[in-house]
C-alpha cells in the first residue's frame, strides 16, 4: 500500500509485472503504462529491506533495483 497525504493505493503482489530503479527513484510497474514511483529519498535506509521484500515476493518479468549511491 502507497500512501501520500490522504490518498492512498495499493496493489497485489502477483499484480507487480516489472521494477527498475534510476539514480534517484524505485519504478514499480503493474502495467506497461501505470506504475509507482518511489523517490529514494522518501525510501532511505529501508531501500535494501525494500528490495528485498520485492525480490521474495514479485515474480516480475524485469527486476533491476539498484541503490545508486
Amino acid at each position: 500500500k502507497i500512501v501520500q497525504g490522504e490518498a492512498s493505493a495499493q496493489c497485489q503482489w502477483h499484480e507487480i509485472m516489472k521494477v527498475t530503479s534510476t539514480k534517484n527513484l524505485v519504478n514499480v510497474y503493474t502495467t506497461p503504462v501505470r506504475a509507482f514511483i518511489l523517490p529514494k529519498k522518501d525510501i532511505g535506509q529501508q531501500f535494501e529491506g525494500l528490495k528485498k521484500l520485492m525480490q521474495d515476493n514479485t515474480q516480475c518479468l524485469k527486476f533491476d533495483m539498484r541503490n545508486g549511491d
